[in-house]
């Protein structure tokens, strides 16, 4: 999967599913925009 130079967003990112396909596209060199309600899991995401 190419994504090279795509940007993504993705809606509740702090966790689960969210996070996820946060890992798994950032290997494929998306750019992302990501967001959530909860700070707390959000930074560990974001990291």
């Amino acid at each position: 999967m190419d994504l090279d130079g795509k940007t993504i967003v993705i809606t509740g990112s702090a966790r689960g599913l969210g996070r996820k396909m946060a890992e798994e596209i950032t290997r494929h060199g998306a750019n992302l925009a990501l967001v959530d309600l909860d700070k707390d899991e959000f930074k560990v995401t974001e990291a």
